[in-house]
């Protein structure tokens, strides 16, 4: 089969592997499309090593893939060869401290099932999910981040009324308009690239602000009648985003740091925000099996379109072109089709 692999940072061919075995548990997909994630452009650029630098890293990370089976393991008895499916990729071991405390999300001993930008892949069958035929194969591949945003508002848990602002209108800035649009909140999404502020706008964003032209700390304070921001969700894995948010945060709101950061930093800013405002920080990192599920069902029902968010579809070959645009912010989510 034709698959991606990385030689070093930067370094990608598409060659010919040998298609991987099931075993008894799992099942074989044949891929029909892969979304590309800031994440996969970490381990393009040599920023996180998911997989060995060869061979072994054939179909690298990717991990928003989705197609049909086209074979089983002896003991898969929950899917059938010609299902379609859409796969979560890291099932938790159930075992671990994270895992009994309920952060299935951090798991310790996580078995990734990524290897997306290949024509085959593995999956562990009791992760993958039949897909109705009301929804695309492109539109599928949007579960897994989708399900990462799902995670976050159930942290954040804004209420209709509330001023929820989001920096950064890339495709997760974008998905959190969706999630955050469900539940009522009044958003604002802050973003420098005009393009892309406009797609926000059409998915229910109340108010968008180009951080290029305008002074984002008085504008947010001019919608909220100077009380600033409920929430802050930060999207764009930057330093100055993070900084950005602690000016715009209201007494008592809730700030979420969505976005890892590489390489690793360190951020500045002033104590007294969180002291006097009793403003509360948190992270939130991907997502536990029930919300993709949660995410799935959302995408199946028709209550979000992701159709917007989509920028360019392209085949294997031209991975490299895909991890260009995504990493230039030249467009918005780019799909491959193996």
């Amino acid at each position: 089969m034709r698959a991606a692999i990385l030689l070093g940072p930067r370094k990608l061919i598409i060659d010919d592997v040998p298609v991987p075995k099931p075993g008894d548990h799992e099942i074989l997909v044949k891929i029909y499309a892969c979304g590309i994630c800031p994440t996969d452009i970490r381990y393009y650029n040599g920023l996180k090593l998911y997989f060995p630098y060869g061979e072994e890293s054939y179909g690298l990370f990717g991990h928003e893939w989705v197609g049909e089976v086209v074979e089983i393991g002896r003991n898969v008895d929950n899917a059938s060869v010609g299902d379609r499916v859409v796969v979560d990729f890291q099932p938790p071991c159930g075992r671990c401290k994270p895992c009994k405390m309920g952060f299935t999300n951090l798991c310790m001993n996580k078995k990734f099932y990524a290897r997306g930008f290949a024509e085959y892949a593995l999956a562990y069958s009791p992760y993958a999910y039949k897909l109705s035929n009301n929804i695309s194969f492109e539109e599928a591949c949007f579960t897994e981040p989708l399900a990462c945003c799902i995670h976050a508002n159930q942290k954040i848990k804004p209420q209709k009324g509330e001023n929820v602002v989001i920096i950064g209108a890339g495709p997760m800035g974008l998905l959190h308009t969706i999630v955050s649009r469900l539940s009522g909140a009044r958003i604002t999404v802050i973003d420098l690239i005009e393009d892309r502020l406009r797609v926000a706008t059409e998915l229910g964003a109340n108010f968008v602000i180009n951080s290029s032209v305008e002074n984002p700390v008085d504008k947010v304070m001019s919608i909220t009648d100077g009380e600033g921001a409920d929430v802050v969700i930060v999207t764009a894995g930057s330093k100055k985003a993070i900084e950005l948010s602690y000016n715009l945060i209201s007494v008592g709101g809730r700030i979420v740091i969505f976005a890892g950061l590489y390489p690793p930093t360190t951020i500045e800013f002033d104590p007294n925000i969180l002291h006097y405002k009793e403003a509360l920080v948190m992270g939130s990192h991907a997502y536990r099996p029930i919300e993709f599920q949660r995410a799935l069902y959302v995408l199946e029902s028709g209550y979000v379109n992701v159709k917007k968010i989509v920028s360019h579809v392209l085949p294997l070959e031209k991975l490299e072109e895909g991890f260009n645009i995504s990493e230039r912010t030249l467009g918005l989510k780019v799909i491959i089709k193996p």
